[in-house]
């Protein structure tokens, strides 16, 4: 990126508006994650372990480097970015924002990346998801560097840092963790890095609105190693939410006819097959109150017959008649096992 001319800033705004390119790289290279109804999922706010601003050097000799703070709100443009490239697969339905913030608040339960396990079952329950994201910034590096003594770096932190750089470097890390949305335990964890240098670079510093000016790049450093980061940690995440099923409930039985509460505008289709089961009392941790899951049993198997937008009916196959509020999981489509 040598010789460049022009102006651009960094900052949370600029993170947000890198989701649309993700969320495009991702649905342009979608694999076949999964047949049958599309996953119900909510992406909680990341966390920012890595987050501390600091403000240091190297002084003397012929080197200086400088850590750069993050960008205000960092945190949370990442989560938008995880968001919308969540939201571009079309196995998925990803909570809005806005329900989900409105019903942790009426719940007073916690939307980042720390939830306790009760709190993500409850959360979960409530927006009728399968599974929630959660995660941590566990890696950020952002350095500007110069060779010769070319950088005049200044004590305090409430000055100005203005120079001639010779390298501009970003480093960011997830550590993303899908979570049962019924039992609050973690399922899978994976994790996304990205890197990027930019050479021969004119930087300006202010601690005001934590700025950083670049020269003539259509996208920075930092912005790169982030949409990088966000990528790769996708992409893992779409491999482990194969192994989610879905699972919805017997919403009502009348006469022999079993009405689910899904349909079409999730993906349900005539001739699907779902296993029914009676869910039991949960198990609950005598140590720490935790609840460990509930053992269900079996009680026969569903073959999709009539679909509406918002639910569909079906007969049974095997088994015994459920009741209301049963367990339904999918187990594939007619003809396909």
């Amino acid at each position: 990126m040598a010789g460049l001319s022009s102006r651009c800033i960094v900052s949370a705004f600029a993170l947000s508006a890198l989701c649309a390119t993700v969320g495009a790289g991702n649905a342009a290279a979608q694999d076949a994650l999964r047949t049958g109804p599309r996953l119900r999922i909510g992406v909680m706010d990341l966390s920012g372990t890595a987050l501390s601003i600091q403000t240091a050097s190297a002084p003397g000799g012929t080197s200086t480097t400088v850590a750069l703070p993050p960008p205000a709100d960092f945190a949370r443009g990442l989560t938008q970015m995880l968001t919308t490239a969540l939201a571009g697969r079309p196995e998925f339905i990803v909570v809005e924002r806005t329900q989900l913030d409105k019903i942790a608040a009426e719940q007073q339960l916690g939307v980042s990346g720390r939830i306790e396990p009760k709190s993500a079952a409850s959360l979960g329950r409530l927006l009728g998801a399968q599974a929630l994201i959660t995660g941590d910034i566990t890696e950020f590096t952002y350095k500007q560097s110069s060779a010769g003594s070319k950088m005049s770096i200044l004590k305090s932190i409430d000055s100005k840092l203005a120079a001639k750089m010779d390298r501009l470097t970003a480093q960011v890390a997830l550590d993303l963790r899908i979570i049962d949305a019924t039992t609050g335990a973690v399922i899978s964890s994976v994790r996304g890095e990205g890197s990027s240098t930019a050479t021969g670079v004119s930087a300006e510093y202010a601690k005001q609105g934590r700025e950083l000016g670049l020269g003539g790049s259509k996208q920075t450093p930092l912005g790169a190693a982030s949409r990088e980061a966000i990528e790769k940690g996708v992409g893992a995440l779409v491999k482990q939410l194969r192994t989610v099923p879905w699972q919805g409930r017997v919403a009502d039985v009348r006469a022999d006819k079993v009405y689910i509460n899904a349909g079409g505008d999730i993906g349900v289709t005539t001739g699907m097959q779902f296993d029914i089961f009676v869910q039991g009392d949960a198990i609950v941790d005598p140590e720490s109150g935790a609840t460990l899951g509930s053992p269900d049993r079996k009680s026969g198997e569903l073959t999709i017959t009539e679909v509406s937008p918002k639910f569909a009916v079906g007969r049974l196959a095997t088994g015994s008649m459920p009741k209301k509020n049963d367990l339904v999981r999918f187990r594939g489509a007619r003809g396909s096992q």
